[in-house]
């Protein structure tokens, strides 16, 4: 029986990863590249970081039950921007989401969990997204403190950087169809601190992003 997936056309301007089959050949890709027009040898510490940064970006601890399935993230502007924002798409195990044949029960016990959850459209269906906002100005200092980064490039970056930055953090819970498991969409947008009002326009981003959704089926 194969498999129906949760997936998504990225934008253009943006890089898709697929990690259905081979999670480590997708992100070599992706750094391959990233680096196409550089020296081998003098590029070869920010290749490392950069597969290093996927990595993280695409796995999960073994207690969310849930595998990362995709990967997106913006690797040229648009209309003169290059958005802060990544997104990822999980799979769910069987037995971590609520188990209901009625996807509208699921989702209010689910809903019944999180002040901040909202219905909304999901490739066609109905989903719930949940969101955050919190402070990520020490982990974005540690984090570029530990880059392979000249000096130079290092106090360019940091004088840049506003005081505090703040990471939204949205995910959307979408129930199975036939054949199918829960999938998550978690999608992050980085938001300096002074324009924290910036979220609910990022939310609306993302909203439809998830809404532009659809079914596949793999394997």
């Amino acid at each position: 029986m194969s498999l129906i997936s949760f997936a998504f056309t990225a934008p253009a301007g943006w890089r898709a990863l697929d990690l259905t089959r081979d999670p480590e050949a997708a992100i070599d890709a992706a750094v391959a590249e990233a680096f196409s027009g550089r020296d081998r040898d003098s590029s070869a510490t920010e290749k490392h970081w950069m597969r290093q940064r996927l990595r993280a970006a695409t796995s999960t601890p073994d207690e969310v039950g849930a595998t990362v399935v995709a990967a997106m993230y913006p690797t040229r502007a648009v209309a003169g921007e290059v958005l802060p924002v990544s997104a990822t798409v999980l799979r769910y195990e069987p037995g971590v989401m609520p188990q209901d044949d009625d996807a509208m029960r699921a989702l209010a016990a689910l809903a019944s969990r999180d002040s901040t959850a909202r219905p909304v459209p999901a490739a066609g269906a109905l989903g719930l997204r949940t969101h955050s906002l919190r402070d990520l100005s020490g982990a974005f200092t540690a984090e570029i403190e530990s880059a392979p980064l000249g000096a130079e490039d290092r106090a360019q970056i940091t004088d840049a950087a506003p005081e505090r930055l703040m990471a939204l953090r949205a995910h959307y819970a979408v129930p199975p169809r036939v054949s199918s498991h829960w999938h998550g969409v978690v999608l992050t947008a980085m938001i300096p601190a002074h324009e924290s009002a910036a979220a609910e326009l990022f939310l609306e981003l993302f909203d439809a992003f998830v809404g532009a959704a659809r079914w596949v089926e793999g394997s």
